[in-house]
């Protein structure tokens, strides 16, 4: 009988081999199903180091298997441009007697700039771009505009000089200073702009498909030949790029939290799903996920930092947990028709999780309510579980009326960054306010009745968009243009730009003057 068992054993062990050979990498049963839409990294189980084998180990490998080069932008003009103001903030040509060659160093605007997209600008206008060069270097045509690789930026400062260098190439910036404007000093000035040495910077492999950046020498990059871009890690931050969880653990949102408030997240979504059911609708599931996945990048927050979970209630109800997840009804999706209304509340939602506001001993009176219609769920032990003092925390009376003022303020942010028209938020928030009076007396919308005052929020959000308009009509014509890498840059700025305008007022009028070349068969306005 032992002789049999063992025997069987073996075969039964050959056969599972044979199989898992037979289909490739693994065996159909070890395929990753789809994850539960409550689960959090905590609760994934950890994959099996056999369930796939690894890619072959190469002796310090420089980049992975069929990894692309990062073409650069092609310079064919100077090395270097300088630009220098008197202190009437005039151009200056004479440079303290300083002598250029002209095949190598150029200090005239006119010279800096390529003559074909430039020949309509004026001299203040050529001006204007090199002041706005800040954020102007997030311009896919910035090669187009430019000649040169590097450009330097001179002010007088005191009885010194004060340079800006911009590496053009390397999308870096350098300050440079020198104490006297004596020729010397010049020189000295020019010295420190051409021995400069670029900033160290980390290689990263960038998955051109699915937008994460790996380290190079990653064990667990594809094997697929061309799927990745090296690139420096700079570079892939700047360009919104997300990092793989596995080479940047570091980067992970759910392990950087404290252990106090992990638990205080995952009690969170316990309670919220003893109230709820999960909804099953994929249609309402995919629609959230991709507009929350939208408002995250404008976030600049990685796509992992939260989720977002349709629950299935006819209530119109919005609400996050401390640290995540995000939480929305089918009832209030129904209201919400188009995904700018929806970024709208998501990004409210979000902006509380982003400014900390369950950490100020208030928490939204719909968590009040959801954890009061829950308690008779909960083990008696849990309050003492959880802790006198967050419990305290969480059955507050919701957030102040300055914190829900300032989430909606940071929500249209987010949603103009996002893409989205924040003035859909006005919308929203004038539907809601009218669907709920004539609704007649007793109705409450959940997530609309626990804010303050809806027509102090309304009007508030109005003069806020009203502010904005100007800067959207610039993003629209840029990205008109097929400028989207400064367009989206500019949407990020959207808050420096409402504290003070005018370092982009005649930087965007000189950029509608350049002679860009349209994309595709599109034409340029005026």
């Amino acid at each position: 009988m032992s002789y049999k068992i063992k025997t069987g054993a073996l075969l039964l062990g050959l056969l599972l081999l044979t199989t898992t050979w037979a289909y490739g990498e693994t065996s159909p049963w070890e395929l990753p199903g789809d994850l539960p839409l409550s689960s959090s990294p905590a609760d994934s189980p950890a994959p099996s180091e056999s369930a796939a084998p690894k890619p072959p180990q190469v002796a310090e490998p420089q980049e992975p298997a069929g990894a692309l080069p990062l073409e650069a932008p092609a310079w064919t003009g100077p090395d270097l441009g300088i630009v220098a103001l008197d202190a009437k903030g005039e151009v200056r040509y004479d440079l303290g007697g300083l002598q250029l060659s002209p095949y190598e160093i150029v200090s005239t605007p006119s010279h800096i700039f390529n003559f074909q997209v430039s020949k309509d600008l004026t001299a203040a206008e050529q001006l204007a771009l090199i002041q706005s060069l800040p954020w102007l270097m997030d311009s896919s045509y910035l090669p187009q505009i430019f000649t040169t690789r590097l450009l330097l930026y001179v002010r007088p400062q005191g009885e010194g000089l004060e340079g800006t260098l911009y590496d053009l190439q390397r999308l870096e910036t350098d300050k440079l200073q020198v104490p006297t404007q004596s020729a010397g000093s010049w020189e000295e000035l020019l010295r420190l702009a051409l021995e400069r040495q670029p900033a160290p910077d980390t290689q990263v492999a960038l998955n051109i498909e699915s937008g994460l950046y790996h380290l190079p020498q990653a064990d667990h990059l594809s094997l697929s030949e061309g799927r990745y871009r090296l690139l420096g890690l700079k570079v892939a931050k700047k360009q919104h790029y997300q990092p793989c969880s596995v080479c940047f653990p570091q980067e992970n949102p759910y392990l950087k939290m404290s252990s106090s408030d992990r638990r205080l997240t995952e009690d969170g979504i316990a309670q919220v799903q003893s109230a709820y059911t999960l909804s099953q609708d994929r249609q309402a599931i995919e629609r959230v996920q991709k507009v929350g996945a939208k408002v995250l990048a404008g976030s600049n927050y990685p796509t992992n930092f939260c989720e977002f979970i349709v629950l299935n209630s006819s209530e119109a109800q919005a609400l996050s947990v401390h640290q995540g997840p995000i939480f929305i009804t089918t009832g209030l999706l129904q209201l919400l028709e188009s995904d700018d209304e929806l970024a709208a509340v998501l990004a409210h939602e979000l902006a509380h999780i982003i400014l900390n506001h369950s950490r100020s001993n208030r928490t939204r009176g719909t968590i009040t309510n959801v954890l009061g219609t829950v308690a008779r769920y909960t083990v008696p032990n849990y309050w003492a579980y959880l802790g006198a003092g967050q419990a305290a925390n969480l059955l507050n009376k919701g957030f102040s009326r300055e914190q829900e003022y300032d989430a909606d303020r940071t929500a249209v942010f987010l949603t103009l960054a996002a893409g989205y028209k924040p003035q859909e938020f006005c919308h929203t928030l004038q539907k809601l306010d009218l669907f709920q009076k004539e609704a007649g007396r007793g109705f409450t919308i959940p997530w609309f009745s626990t804010h303050p005052n809806s027509q102090q929020r309304i009007k508030a959000v109005q003069k806020l968009c009203s502010q904005l308009e100007p800067l959207q009509k610039e993003i629209d014509y840029i990205e008109g243009v097929g400028d989207r890498q400064l367009g989206a840059a500019l949407r990020y700025l959207a808050p420096q730009y409402l504290r003070d305008p005018s370092p982009y007022r005649e930087g965007l009028r000189a950029y509608r003057h350049l002679l860009l070349p349209p994309p595709g068969e599109k034409e340029l306005e005026g």
